[in-house]
């Protein structure tokens, strides 16, 4: 892939078409390789991806409604160039940790049994709570928003079987 490395992952969100010149860029998914590669343009029937900014991308791949994948989705680690990808449909648990500061335990592919910590809250009161997830699986999207007043962090979780591992070509 033609990234330069990031010190957080970067997610890809399944599009209708897209070219070099989108935003986001254009990324072609081969399932049946389980790979993703940067094209100079894709368009449905096949499986096109731009990048999204990371912090807002669950507003686009998760519908709470149903809670599952709204899109098909891939997270990327540049530096290692594999990722997750997520089909749409699949249910996905959301947990939202809020409080005065936020601090998250686990990363994008940590396996979580019920009850495992995913992270701490301290109050404005001064005290530190243990958040314990509440379902199990596989972490396939962790945002942490500090800017937002009360701190805010987003996880998104796929049972084991719902995970695909892909690679950069």
């Amino acid at each position: 892939m033609n990234r330069s490395v990031k010190s957080h992952p970067f997610i890809l969100v399944e599009v209708d078409e897209c070219s070099s010149d989108s935003e986001g860029g254009c990324y072609l998914l081969d399932p049946g390789e389980a790979s993703i590669k940067h094209v100079d343009a894709c368009r449905k029937p096949l499986k096109c991806f731009t990048e999204f900014p990371f912090e807002e991308a669950y507003r686009y791949i998760y519908d709470p409604g149903k809670g599952c994948s709204a899109r098909e989705f891939v997270v990327m680690d540049a530096s290692s160039g594999k990722g997750i990808y997520i089909e749409r449909g699949t249910h996905l648990e959301l947990d939202e940790l809020e409080g005065y500061k936020v601090i998250l335990d686990v990363e994008i592919g940590s396996r979580l049994g019920y009850g495992d910590r995913i992270g701490y809250l301290l109050t404005g009161k001064g005290e530190v709570r243990n958040i314990r997830s509440r379902s199990s699986g596989v972490v396939v999207y962790a945002a942490h928003m500090p800017i937002d007043k009360p701190q805010k962090a987003i996880l998104l979780i796929a049972s084991d079987k719902d995970v695909r591992e892909i690679k950069a070509r």
